[in-house]
């Protein structure tokens, strides 16, 4: 692989929480590892993916729960979840992360998507409301 600057990114969202590759993304796969960055204000989302994934939380506070246990993750810390699990995240206030995916060689869309604004200090989950997400 030759050195390659990626420009800081700038955030963005449609629907969920707002989110910036900082290096491609390919939908057809990847083997290498690639880089985002994403933050929450009073969300809720959850996902499978058929990698690992590892946030680094910059900024704020995240919650990370997995096949039931939920972790508390502070400004400094790093929460993973591991291949094929559901990742149920949640920012009562504000959390901004930088993440990681591991290979995904064939491009296994993710799964179980849902999205939650939360209201003064909920951290529930949704009832019923997912999210496709384009491309993935």
């Amino acid at each position: 692989m030759d050195q390659v600057k990626y420009p800081a990114p700038m955030l963005e969202s449609e629907h969920g929480p707002k989110h910036k590759w900082i290096t491609p993304l390919n939908a057809e796969g990847w083997t290498d590892p690639v880089f985002s960055f994403w933050e929450m204000t009073a969300e809720y989302w959850t996902d499978r993916h058929f990698h690992a994934e590892w946030n680094y939380v910059v900024e704020g506070q995240l919650f990370i729960e997995v096949d039931g246990i939920k972790v508390e993750l502070n400004a400094g810390d790093v929460g993973c979840v591991p291949a094929g699990r559901v990742g149920h995240y949640s920012a009562p206030k504000y959390a901004k992360m930088f993440a990681v995916y591991g290979p995904n060689p064939n491009g296994t869309k993710p799964t179980d998507m849902t999205y939650k604004k939360l209201s003064d200090g909920d951290s529930s989950p949704p009832k019923a409301w997912s999210l496709k997400t384009p491309g993935l």
